[in-house]
């Protein structure tokens, strides 16, 4: 296996657990200060990552690649969380969901 296929399979399962993969976890409290557009923006910003590792369970699973599948399926599940908490303070703001580009 060489240097990168090993890098791009062992990235995932260092930050399993995360949906941002290589950022520092902010917590809720960060999001609850900032203005609607930052809010905004990081709710499209993870949905749009909570698509990419749905993508990679998929293909992981396909290739028999169950660890690091599991590892996409922790990091979709931080999204999940996180959209669930975002959605909150959305709402909490009287703001729905944004639309999101593409």
């Amino acid at each position: 296996m060489t240097a990168v296929a090993l890098c791009v399979v062992l990235t995932p399962l260092a930050q399993a657990g995360v949906c941002e993969i290589g950022k520092k976890v902010q917590p809720i409290s960060h999001w609850q200060q900032v203005d609607d557009a930052a809010l905004q923006k990081r709710w499209c910003r993870v949905s749009s990552l909570a698509g990419l590792h749905r993508m990679d369970v998929d293909k992981y699973q396909d290739k028999g690649w169950h660890s690091v599948a599991r590892a996409s399926q922790q990091a979709l599940d931080a999204c999940t969380g996180e959209l669930r908490q975002l959605k909150g303070l959305l709402e909490a703001r009287s703001l729905a969901p944004p639309q999101c580009p593409e």
